[in-house]
C-alpha cells in the first residue's frame, strides 16, 4: 500500500509541475520566474520527505513554519 501511496504523491508533484510549465508557456512567462511552495498542512512526516526526494525542497507547515529548503 505505501509503494501505491508513494507513486500517488508523486504523480500528483509530477502533475502539478506539468500545469506550471503549461500556464507559463500559455502566459509567455519563463518557468524561472515561477516558484512552487508545497504546504505539509497535516501530513506525515513520510508524505513530506517522498516529496522531498521528488526534488521539492521548498516545504513550509500549514502555519508557516519553513520545514525543508
Amino acid at each position: 500500500m505505501l509503494d501505491n501511496h508513494n507513486e500517488m504523491l508523486k504523480s500528483n508533484y509530477e502533475a502539478v509541475k506539468k500545469n506550471i510549465k503549461a500556464a507559463c508557456e500559455r502566459s509567455g512567462r519563463d518557468k524561472s520566474e515561477v516558484c512552487l511552495i508545497a504546504v505539509s498542512k497535516t501530513k506525515p512526516q513520510e508524505d513530506i520527505m517522498q516529496i522531498y526526494e521528488c526534488g521539492e525542497h521548498c516545504i513550509i507547515s500549514s502555519c508557516g513554519l519553513v520545514l525543508l529548503t
